[in-house]
């Protein structure tokens, strides 16, 4: 039954699809959230473009470990399969990475902005990234149909842990201590891909919270302000973010150390430079 849904996708794939499923297969990418969630954080609001961060991080997480643990072979190694853009599709194949973190990613946010436009554009994207996935025929549906399910329960989860802690005072060297802790998972599960998704929300969490009690920016300006903000921040974190892979050696610290200063970049550097620059004004002084 799986094989004949690829099968069927092959058959009518040719050059001019192959393009239009990449592209949209690139929306559950990490470079398309990336920009999404700075934006948030940088011009709407930094507690919720937190929130979306490390959601959808412990997400990514998740699947890295769920992949390790089921170990489900991808549908191109088959010889009946051929798949299209499968650099898009390293390692195990269940769930679906890229539809699990589409789906914690839009899931959240219609759940958290209640804007009609935003569903409309939420559950079309989850579905045509799904759909890409089998198109390209780097997933089986059973993939696909778990990320989307482990995704929604996964927001649920959050959200009900999130509404537990609301209005509890909890002091930042608790933050700080569980954040650490939360890190130890590299001494039981040395992975990479873990390791750097580590390193940014644990850079991103601290910068957060030193921002906050030094100065506080204001994420709400002008809306020329607001595309000077953006424009910069994201060319300086990539800037810093490559610059930083070239010299570093392509080791599992360093790509935690990495990512971790990329973290601290968005939530902590970029929000001085900000203040600094006049395109935000800040609480403290």
């Amino acid at each position: 039954m799986q094989v004949d849904i690829l099968l069927f996708f092959q058959k009518y794939s040719n050059e001019i699809l192959d393009k239009i499923f990449i592209g949209i297969t690139n929306l559950g990418s990490e470079a398309f959230y990336f920009l999404i969630m700075t934006l948030i954080f940088w011009c709407i609001s930094k507690r919720d473009g937190l929130k979306v961060i490390f959601v959808v991080l412990s997400s990514e997480i998740l699947n890295i470990f769920l992949k390790d643990v089921i170990n489900t072979q991808r549908p191109f190694l088959d010889d009946r399969i051929n798949g299209v853009y499968i650099k898009s599709a390293p390692g195990n194949s269940f769930p679906s990475g890229h539809t699990q973190a589409v789906t914690v990613f839009w899931y959240y946010l219609m759940r958290n902005f209640n804007l009609k436009f935003l569903k409309v554009i939420g559950w079309t994207t989850i579905f045509l990234v799904g759909l890409s996935r089998l198109y390209l025929r780097v997933h089986w549906p059973i993939d696909v149909l778990g990320g989307f399910i482990i995704a929604i329960i996964f927001v649920l989860l959050f959200e009900k842990i999130m509404g537990l802690l609301k209005g509890k005072e909890i002091s930042t060297f608790l933050k700080v201590t569980l954040l650490l802790l939360g890190n130890m998972i590299l001494f039981v599960y040395k992975d990479v891909n873990v390791a750097k998704m580590l390193g940014v929300y644990t850079g991103a969490i601290l910068g957060y919270l030193v921002e906050v009690k030094y100065y506080d920016f204001i994420e709400k300006t002008t809306l020329t302000k607001q595309i000077i903000k953006f424009a910069l921040g994201v060319v300086f974190v990539a800037f810093t973010k490559y610059y930083l892979k070239a010299i570093f050696p392509q080791e599992m610290l360093f790509d935690y150390i990495r990512y971790f200063i990329t973290g601290a970049t968005v939530t902590l550097v970029l929000p001085f430079i900000f203040v600094k620059a006049k395109l935000s004004d800040c609480r403290k002084s």
